[in-house]
């Protein structure tokens, strides 16, 4: 089962560190994602429309990564922890769409990590 929530532009969703209990589909709208360490923050990205968040934290059992904000009005489709994991052992669908996520974000990260070095390539 879900549920909807309605978030208005600057609304917290969860903060880093929180415990995760919740993964949320953005039905509409848009969260910014904030990585804060040592007194600096970086935007990580953005999250639209059909796009989901939160999975990754109840996947591996840890704490919020990040803090997650609404960049814009925002409405969002909220699984529960158990409703996300019963959905993911009995929807083979779901869970292959999650995993497709999971992959294209982790090449996303490898190739902003990589920026770095390329300009550094270019520059010799």
């Amino acid at each position: 089962m879900s549920t909807e929530l309605i978030l208005n532009s600057g609304q917290i969703l969860f903060k880093q560190g929180d415990k995760a209990e919740r993964m949320y589909v953005v039905r509409s709208g848009k969260i910014k994602l904030i990585k804060s360490k040592m007194g600096q923050s970086v935007v990580l990205g953005y999250f639209g429309t059909g796009e989901f968040l939160g999975e990754m934290a109840i996947i591996i059992g840890s704490a919020r990564s990040c803090t997650a904000i609404a960049a814009e009005d925002t409405v969002l489709k909220v699984y529960e922890r158990e409703s996300f994991e019963e959905m993911l052992a009995n929807n083979s669908g779901v869970a292959a769409r999650i995993i497709e996520g999971l992959a294209v974000r982790l090449e996303k990260t490898t190739d902003r990590l990589m920026e770095p070095v390329t300009l550094l390539e270019a520059e010799s």
